[in-house]
């Protein structure tokens, strides 16, 4: 149950940007519908492995996508120098909160992450789809990593 209702979230999230961004002009329960349909097909037809190319591909397209947007990103607000104009509070730009969060505590958020990744139950079909123990050790384990 709480699988379907966040794929359901998730999809009318998905329809939601998708009329925000298009102004309008794009039917976001049709999209909706759409991507279900897709989605569907392509794990019927593919299983596990088309999930895993979908995970793969999703990353890749993260990262690109996240790249290609800094330019625009850049151009509005006038470059580094004017993103630091307009958060001008140098506190803004610190990693850490100092005296709250420190070095210590992200550290153990990371470690504690990292052991709860192979807990999480829908990522035991993930481990056990590769062809031998190194396909989940490095694809699964490096894909995390990277993402």
């Amino acid at each position: 149950l709480k699988s379907a209702l966040s794929l359901g979230l998730l999809f009318k999230g998905t329809g939601a940007v998708l009329t925000a961004t298009s102004a309008g002009t794009v039917d976001g329960d049709l999209m909706l519908v759409l991507v279900a349909a897709s989605l569907f097909i392509y794990t019927l037809a593919g299983g596990l492995a088309a999930a895993i190319v979908t995970e793969f591909m999703q990353g890749v397209l993260t990262l690109v996508f996240s790249f290609l947007l800094l330019p625009f990103v850049w151009r509005a607000t006038g470059g580094v120098a004017g993103m630091k104009a307009t958060l001008a509070d140098p506190a803004k730009f610190d990693l850490f909160v100092p005296g709250e969060i420190g070095i210590f505590y992200v550290l153990m958020l990371t470690l504690s992450g990292l052991a709860m990744l192979v807990m999480i139950p829908h990522n035991l079909g993930v481990f056990t789809a590769g062809r031998d123990e190194s396909d989940g050790q490095v694809g699964f384990v490096a894909g995390a990593m990277l993402k």
